[in-house]
């Protein structure tokens, strides 16, 4: 069998989407705890690109990273319920919006970025 040679960086660079933005569907949302011991949203978005694939990127919501949870509060609707001081996942479920896709760099070489 012929072969392209590719460096692990190369392999993992082709999973990723180019930064932008995005429709995405909430397809799982639940609770959960930090590793810290703090509260969280665990979400499992599926997002669109413009070709029709489809991936799911799983995102946690913290109080500590106040600008998403905000941010995601006002693009599915939930400013009422953000304004009082309580989310609820089960209000996120089937939700759709538009996301902005950022790629984080990996900082030590462990994980792909």
């Amino acid at each position: 069998m012929r072969v392209t040679p590719r460096t692990d960086k190369e392999i993992a660079e082709m999973n990723l989407w180019h930064p932008g933005t995005y429709d995405f569907a909430v397809v799982s949302a639940s609770e959960g705890t930090s590793r810290s011991g703090n509260q969280m949203i665990i979400l499992e978005v599926r997002c669109f690109n413009s070709e029709g694939t489809t991936k799911s990127i799983t995102d946690y919501l913290l109080d500590a990273i106040p600008y998403k949870v905000k941010h995601l509060a006002d693009e599915l609707k939930l400013v009422e319920q953000y304004n009082s001081g309580q989310l609820v996942p089960y209000d996120m479920l089937g939700k759709c919006g538009k996301l902005q896709l950022t790629i984080q760099k990996d900082k030590n070489g462990q994980y792909a970025d």
